[in-house]
């Protein structure tokens, strides 16, 4: 896929009834190649439990889903791909920071003031 210059991906999960946590990194990263260079990850055939891991990880936004393979593949041949929801914004170099409101106690790190926790990282 990094070689070609147009990579459109289809993934047929035809008969696969779970996707763990392993699987969704790799369509990750496999989504990563892909987009720059113009192609997208397709899949098709995806079971229900499976759509639901999609959309509870909020994963199912990156993809592409049909129904059957056929589809998957005619999808695969048309150009160009919609553009992904969700690109990172694009950076305001004036923007303001928000302001605070006089009833906002809080000493920045959205603790009260004088408190001794201290937010995680």
């Amino acid at each position: 896929m990094r070689s070609q210059g147009h990579p459109n991906l289809v993934i047929d999960m035809l008969g696969v009834d779970f996707a763990g946590s392993a699987a969704l990194s790799h369509f990750v990263s496999l989504h990563r190649v892909a987009v720059p260079r113009g192609g997208r990850l397709i899949f098709c055939n995806v079971g229900p439990m499976v759509v639901d891991v999609f959309r509870l990880s909020k994963l199912d936004t990156l993809f592409a889903f049909v129904p059957d393979r056929a589809s998957a593949l005619s999808l695969a041949g048309s150009h160009p791909p919609p553009p992904t929801p969700n690109e990172p914004p694009t950076p305001q170099t004036n923007a303001t920071p928000p302001q605070r409101g006089p009833s906002d106690k809080s000493g920045g790190n959205g603790l009260p003031r004088g408190s001794r926790r201290r937010k995680l990282y």
